[in-house]
């Protein structure tokens, strides 16, 4: 995971996935500057990492997403890479 991310695009990653757990990844990836497909496997990175769990929730009635949660190894890790 750290060779995919450098200390402040983790933690950049991590931070806005915890003010906004419902953040498409298309909202990620214009955030962070960097590709959609980029986005999406970073993500699967973190979740992978154990640093955040992933649920579904209903935006509207026709359509599920995600939901990310930082569990506390993330929130470890987010202030981890804000330090180096």
């Amino acid at each position: 995971p750290h060779r995919v991310l450098d200390d402040e695009a983790r933690y950049r990653l991590l931070k806005l996935l915890e003010q906004d757990p419902e953040i498409t990844q298309r909202e990620l990836a214009g955030a962070l500057g960097m590709s959609l497909g980029k986005a999406n496997y970073c993500v699967r990175v973190v979740v992978e990492s154990g640093w955040v769990e992933l649920g579904r929730t209903s935006q509207s009635s026709n359509k599920a997403a995600y939901s990310y949660q930082l569990t506390p190894r993330g929130l470890r890790e987010k202030i981890g890479a804000a330090r180096r």
